[in-house]
């Protein structure tokens, strides 16, 4: 099975707009952003901090639950795979006392032809006269 490597988040957009804040705290001394617009940027980075936070975690417990099911389906597919082993050795065994039945049947009907044969020699001897 390939296994598929996963990548970091980007931060690159968090970043840029850290930057943008700190030049608008530079600019704020020239009156070019407004208080309100300051605060409001904070409290979007801070949301955007722990969104990212949470979809870390929310990865690394996704990561931890596929590999739970990764070994799972392994152990599944072994235990399919000892069960069909078991069937079939219980087919061979099926046949092979089949085979055993039928050459013990074959045996004794052998046997009880040779009675039988023995038995007639008997009679004819006992039927002939001397």
């Amino acid at each position: 099975m390939a296994k598929k490597k996963y990548s970091e988040l980007n931060l690159s957009p968090l970043k840029s707009v850290q930057e943008e804040l700190a030049r608008m705290e530079r600019d704020e001394d020239d009156d070019k952003v407004s208080e309100i617009n300051m605060a409001d940027l904070r409290i979007g980075i801070s949301e955007l901090s722990v969104q990212i936070s949470k979809l870390s975690g929310m990865n690394i417990s996704l990561q931890s639950k596929i590999v739970e099911l990764m070994i799972k389906i392994s152990d599944m597919v072994e235990q399919v795979t000892e069960m069909v082993e078991l069937l079939k050795l219980t087919g061979e065994q099926d046949d092979s006392d089949v085979q055993k039945e039928d050459k013990s049947q074959e045996t004794i009907i052998n046997k009880l032809e040779e009675v039988v044969a023995e038995l007639r020699k008997i009679n004819e001897q006992v039927n002939t006269p001397p």
